[in-house]
């Protein structure tokens, strides 16, 4: 866990990762350079995780060569010709990371099968930027007010949504509307789900681009349960509070989780159930 700032006052990387099964952990903290090398360089690894770490100013933010199966959780990279890099890297994951006001935002390079979640690449010039690279998984994401939102050089048959309810990405210069709900968008009312289409290319269609940027901040849902049943283990009192993230179309409530616990117990029943727009 990083401790304090760095500052590179040259052409040296920030931090270069040499060893597998590494936690990095910026804990908040800035690793800023002077516009070359990497702010993160991680090299012939696996089982890598980068997280929490802010990065500004360098040629590449987080840069993955020939390593797979590593994590990208929760950074924050800004100012960079490239805020991450993949090059010849595959299954890893790349997860709630803010990247804006760079060259260009998330590249892939002769990398296949990873998948980018959650992410939010905006007013930068190329928010994705794919090369020889297929079988990703991009769904959830923001592009937002880039000029270019993704360009793709021999980079087909690659998945831009999570089917549906779960949906595709946001994006900024979308321009369908929600009249409409259901996988093939031909019920009446609306899902917080575009009823066309966004196609970037014949082989890369995003086929469920959200209305609005994800996560949605429209309500919150409190769960009360009752946990336990005959001959269990008494549960606490009251039971448990449970707050879960749900989808809404056409007035209903899909509760996409509920309960994630390590006891297992004989039943469980739903006692209370309160929706609160915000």
């Amino acid at each position: 866990m990083l401790t304090d700032n760095i500052e590179i006052n040259g052409t040296g990387d920030g931090i270069v990762i040499k060893r597998n099964n590494i936690i990095l952990d910026g804990d908040g903290h800035i690793i800023t350079g002077s516009g070359f090398e990497a702010g993160v360089r991680s090299e012939y690894n696996s089982n890598v995780t980068i997280r929490n770490t802010t990065i500004r100013n360098f040629t590449v933010g987080i840069y993955l060569y020939q390593s797979s199966n590593n994590h990208l959780l929760g950074n924050n990279i800004a100012m960079c010709s490239s805020s991450i890099t993949l090059y010849y890297s595959s299954s890893n994951i790349l997860l709630g990371n803010s990247i804006a006001n760079s060259g260009r935002g998330i590249e892939l390079f002769y990398s296949n099968s990873n998948t980018l979640l959650g992410n939010s690449i905006a007013n930068s010039y190329v928010g994705i930027n794919f090369g020889s690279s297929i079988e990703n998984s991009i769904y959830q994401n923001n592009f937002i007010k880039n000029d270019i939102q993704v360009n793709l050089v021999d980079s087909s048959a690659n998945i831009w949504d999570d089917g549906y309810p779960s949906g595709g990405n946001y994006w900024s210069d979308y321009t369908g509307v929600d009249q409409c709900w259901g996988p093939n968008q031909n019920q009446t009312g609306s899902d917080g789900i575009g009823d066309t289409s966004r196609s970037i290319d014949p082989s890369n269609v995003d086929h469920y681009p959200l209305m609005n940027p994800w996560p949605s901040p429209r309500i919150t849902v409190r769960v009360a349960v009752i946990l336990g049943g005959p001959g269990c283990i008494p549960p606490p009192v009251g039971g448990v509070i449970v707050e879960a993230s749900p989808e809404i179309y056409t007035n209903k409530v899909i509760l996409l989780a509920v309960v994630m616990a390590s006891i297992a117990w004989a039943s469980i029943k739903l006692k209370r159930l309160e929706v609160a727009e915000r």
